[in-house]
């Protein structure tokens, strides 16, 4: 398949994501919601980081291709991970969609998404994020903003002419490129407020030839340490809605 996922070449850069990721992960995760690839890199970093144990962690794993979900089954209990429930289906589809409304609290969910942001995947973005504004959420996600075959382009054709870093680099930070990021994240995902870009931390790198954006949204009460007044007040209101909602 001309879009298949080439699980052979290094992505050392991703690594660094992936550390990143997990440094953001307060403590050891209950639940957690994954699409972990073949090698299931994201779960072996995730006890490499001490914030998966493999004894008590729930992991909902997802992935469309059947033989592959076979080989992560097989992976995980390797790694004696006593709580991993696979599904071989994208988590966009309606199995997806039950997993999440079903399981509450999910400490972190990961949406590494391999390519560009595919309508049906962003109208599941969309569904998604009102559900997932809970002070006890970290969603995140990675997807490719390169020029080729992307949504994005069409909004915005200079954007992604400027937001482009070299093959093997990392996009170095900037207010620029924070306000890109958050562009991308809010065009991705229209449930984000333009005045919510502050809360949204970003890493915009170049592994192989693809432009990836990854982007994560932090709802834990931790995260206030210093924010604006008017941040603290945006989570405050979420952290109050939810806990009525479980009330």
């Amino acid at each position: 398949m001309a879009n298949e996922y080439n699980y052979d070449v290094d992505r050392p850069i991703k690594g660094f994501v992936r550390n990143q990721l997990w440094s953001r992960v307060k403590g050891t995760a209950k639940k957690v919601l994954l699409l972990p690839g073949r090698d299931c890199l994201d779960i072996k970093a995730g006890i490499d980081a001490g914030k998966i144990n493999p004894k008590t962690t729930e992991l909902y794993l997802f992935e469309s291709r059947k033989d592959i979900a076979k080989i992560i089954r097989a992976n995980c209990k390797k790694m004696g991970l006593r709580h991993a429930y696979i599904y071989p289906t994208s988590v966009h589809k309606e199995v997806g969609k039950d997993v999440i409304e079903s399981v509450e609290n999910f400490d972190l969910m990961f949406f590494d998404f391999c390519g560009y942001v595919k309508p049906e995947i962003i109208d599941f973005l969309e569904w998604l994020c009102p559900k997932t504004q809970d002070p006890a959420n970290i969603i995140a996600f990675t997807f490719s903003v390169g020029l080729r075959n992307n949504p994005l382009y069409n909004l915005d054709p200079q954007f992604n002419k400027t937001f482009h870093p070299p093959t093997g680099s990392i996009c170095p930070w900037s207010s620029e490129t924070k306000d890109k990021a958050a562009w991308t994240a809010q065009k991705t995902l229209k449930t984000i407020k333009k005045t919510d870009k502050d809360l949204i931390d970003f890493i915009h790198y170049n592994d192989t030839g693809s432009p990836m954006l990854f982007f994560s949204i932090d709802f834990t009460e931790g995260n206030l340490q210093g924010l604006s007044p008017y941040q603290k007040a945006w989570i405050t209101r979420r952290h109050n809605s939810a806990m009525k909602k479980a009330a």
